[in-house]
């Protein structure tokens, strides 16, 4: 289901050597968020909490693999709501 593939990911962020503390907090908000309101997309990055007031440019120096992340649960979402 997609509720056990947001788990996964939030395991896989865990366990992910390349992402710093501070990353891997923001990326765990991102699941939650998804969790709680079944999708997201960039936009909701500057227009949603607990994101909009959050520097994530300061977290994250090269956004792509963030937008990528991002991408990707909302393809996910699509593909189950579809």
């Amino acid at each position: 289901t997609f509720f056990n593939f947001l788990l996964m990911t939030k395991l896989m962020i865990h366990e992910n050597n390349k992402v710093n503390a501070k990353q891997q907090d923001f990326l765990h908000q991102i699941v939650d968020y998804v969790l709680e309101n079944g999708d997201i997309e960039p936009q909701d990055l500057y227009d949603s909490e607990p994101f909009k007031h959050q520097e994530y440019t300061d977290i994250f120096i090269n956004t792509e693999p963030l937008y990528d992340f991002i991408n990707l649960l909302h393809s996910s979402v699509n593909v189950i709501n579809a």
